[in-house]
């Protein structure tokens, strides 16, 4: 539970502001490379392993608000 909580701050952090339907793939990649760069605690660089971890949780985010109807996917 702890993991995941700091899932949600991070994606939180960076993205409460930004309506579901503002997400662009630029935005959520640039957001992954940075926390690669500089996610961990003091600045430092993030585990591979702990970003796949955020992606999952970011991704299932997204996931159920286009299943609850507060996003839509847009066409490719």
């Amino acid at each position: 539970m702890a993991a995941y909580r700091r899932c949600v701050g991070r994606i939180c952090d960076r993205f409460g502001d930004v309506r579901v339907g503002d997400l662009t793939v630029a935005m959520v990649d640039e957001f992954e490379h940075d926390l690669l760069d500089n996610g961990a605690a003091g600045g430092g660089a993030l585990s591979a392993k702990s970003v796949e971890g955020v992606h999952a949780v970011f991704h299932q985010l997204l996931d159920d608000a286009v299943r609850r109807g507060a996003a839509e996917v847009s066409p490719s």
